[in-house]
């Protein structure tokens, strides 16, 4: 069944538009802790599943480009 389950997850979430939380860290090269506090004190949301965490990437550009015309 767990088997099954990650195979679905390795399918649907990139065309979902999700991401794992911990595949993110990996690609922008930070610990997951410290991007799950990055996402907690910016408020973004997210989505737990055991001991996954989906973030969306709508909302994850979203707030990006907020960040980005604050510091303009």
């Amino acid at each position: 069944m767990q088997k099954n389950l990650t195979e679905v997850f390795r399918l649907v979430l990139p065309a979902s538009g999700f991401i794992e939380v911990s595949k993110l860290a990996v690609y922008m090269g930070c610990s997951v802790n410290s991007l799950k506090a990055s996402i907690k004190r910016e408020h973004i949301p997210v989505i737990k599943l055991g001991l996954k965490w989906l973030i969306c990437l709508e909302d994850l550009k979203d707030k990006m480009s907020k960040v980005g015309q604050t510091q303009k």
